[in-house]
């Protein structure tokens, strides 16, 4: 978990949370035991136990190019909870592990 917390990047804006990711990186060494322990509780018991405010999401249109008043010159920006994205990623990396140490993956 510090490992991850080490690597925040604090220019990223918060999500509907309001937690900005500086605050996370700044308290990291207090808090990556705790939070390793309640994620691991979390997925042991299949159910995550945080509140339901991880299944929102911020989504802002950034303007590309071009005439600014047609939609598809506008991308979406979604920014989710920074500590859902933390345990988002230590999830996909344990599973792309078992993915490619079992080799499951198909040959082209």
């Amino acid at each position: 978990m510090l490992k991850r917390l080490n690597k925040l990047n604090v220019n990223k804006s918060e999500g509907p949370d309001l937690i900005h990711s500086t605050v996370v990186y700044e308290i990291r060494h207090e808090t990556s035991l705790p939070l390793a322990m309640l994620f691991n509780r979390s997925l042991e018991s299949n159910q995550i136990g945080i509140s339901t405010i991880w299944k929102c999401a911020n989504i802002s249109p950034i303007y590309k190019k071009g005439r600014k008043d047609e939609v598809n010159n506008y991308r979406p920006v979604i920014l989710t909870c920074i500590l859902c994205k933390v345990v988002e990623s230590i999830v996909r990396d344990k599973v792309m592990d078992h993915f490619v140490k079992n080799k499951l993956f198909a040959n082209k």
